[in-house]
């Protein structure tokens, strides 16, 4: 008992830590971002993802107080952190510092500790994604996996050591160049160009965490299954609508640059949103909505808006096309008048319909199996009806699961008659 005791005790204050964490460092991303906005124009793709950027460390305080007692919370806190806000507000100081008076040989340590703590963040996330849903280990592959794939946190160090400048990503850092690694070792510098490559394909273990999470939900119950279903869905979701600014620039269907490009960028990051809302999703178990009715449904609808989307760009940019050689009209007015168009004949939906994602159907069975257990206190008590209320009660999913009840013990007082047992007395009140 004691040592439960102090297990309890040091997952409490664990919690308490990474809460008082996300309360210290929140308000100083929240200050770096303003600043930033004040200073200078922040596109609207760095902005998007500014803002979206926030959404693990909610996601992960929310099970945190919800679901205590689920590691997933603490790991999906850890993740967003690590991966995404400190190297963010690390990064935009050294920045904001180099601006004011160039760079400096301190700012080698800045570049170290941001790129350490992100690839300490992968790892988290790797490890978030192999102990979905429950947040622990069952199999022995999941820690060795794990365990080799902690490596990558010294990584950072390792292309300190073996590269004389310090070493920068166009996504991370860029202003920065030219500034002396005092860690660099001569005899390691021609393993410099392979730590760089590592450095880059750190991200690919998320495959090997894919593959394990796959291998679990084959050998999880139906339960389990349905909650790692949410985080399958969201991420394919996710990584269909990442990949598309990449693929349409590549099909040369959108100019680089240009505000098509923009706003496909927009409504790429966007729905990194839906990975932690999937995880809380999972973890929480809402009865009111059901994952295989959303899986079906929005495999359906995202197959029909697929198709109306491309014939809506070809019959838009066909029509863009004849205006321009006709009125000399640009096809982005083309498309905005086919828009204004087609929307007084967008189909309404009526309010007694079901959702598309069958969330009033979950909250009727819900519904209706309460009642059902409400009847079964009772004793299933049956009662003398008109006709019309009985052919009301007809028609309800319940009262056929009731009506089954009453004949199955019917038949049963039947069989004890035939006997010529005698039934057991019911029991007395004390009232």
């Amino acid at each position: 008992m004691d040592a439960l005791g102090g297990v309890s005790h040091y997952l409490g204050v664990r919690r308490r830590l990474l809460l008082v964490l996300v309360g210290i460092v929140s308000p100083v991303y929240l200050a770096v971002f303003v600043s930033e906005l004040s200073a200078e124009q922040v596109e609207v793709a760095e902005l998007t993802y500014a803002l979206v950027t926030p959404s693990l460390v909610i996601g992960g305080v929310v099970l945190l107080l919800r679901r205590p007692g689920n590691p997933i919370g603490e790991l999906l806190v850890a993740t967003g952190m690590a991966a995404l806000v400190l190297p963010a507000i690390i990064e935009a100081l050294t920045v904001w510092a180099s601006e004011r008076s160039g760079a400096e040989a301190w700012m080698w340590a800045a570049v170290w500790s941001s790129q350490t703590v992100g690839n300490a963040g992968i790892v988290l996330a790797t490890t978030l994604v192999v102990l979905l849903p429950d947040g622990r280990f069952r199999y022995l592959r999941e820690r060795r996996y794990i365990a080799g794939v902690s490596i990558v946190i010294a990584i950072p160090t390792l292309l300190a050591l073996s590269n004389e400048f310090v070493v920068t990503s166009q996504f991370s850092f860029e202003a920065l160049s030219g500034i002396r690694n005092p860690l660099f070792i001569r005899a390691l510098e021609p393993y410099g160009p392979i730590m760089v490559t590592l450095y880059a394909l750190a991200s690919l273990v998320f495959l090997g965490a894919i593959a394990l999470l796959f291998a679990r939900y084959r050998a999880a119950s139906a339960r389990e299954q349905k909650q790692i279903r949410w985080v399958l869905l969201a991420g394919s979701v996710a990584g269909l609508l990442g990949l598309a600014p990449l693929i349409l620039g590549e099909l040369g269907l959108i100019p680089r640059p240009g505000p098509s490009e923009t706003a496909l960028t927009v409504l790429s990051t966007v729905p990194i949103v839906l990975l932690p809302a999937s995880i809380v999703v999972a973890v929480m178990e809402p009865p009111w909505i059901d994952v295989d009715i959303v899986i079906r449904r929005s495999v359906v609808y995202g197959a029909l808006s697929l198709v109306i989307l491309l014939v809506y760009i070809a019959v838009a940019a066909s029509v863009g096309m004849a205006a321009g050689a006709q009125l000399g009209l640009s096809i982005e007015l083309a498309v905005v008048l086919s828009v204004v168009t087609a929307l007084p004949a967008r189909p309404t939906s009526s309010p007694g319909r079901r959702g598309p994602l069958g969330v009033r159907c979950a909250a009727h069975q819900v519904r209706s199996g309460d009642r059902l257990r409400g009847d079964d206190r009772a004793g299933h008590r049956t009662r003398r009806a008109s006709p019309t209320t009985r052919r009301n009660d007809q028609e309800s999913p319940s009262a056929h699961v009731g009506d089954g009840l009453a004949r199955r013990r019917l038949a049963g007082h039947r069989r004890i008659r035939q006997s010529g047992a005698r039934p057991a007395p019911a029991p007395r009140s004390r009232g």
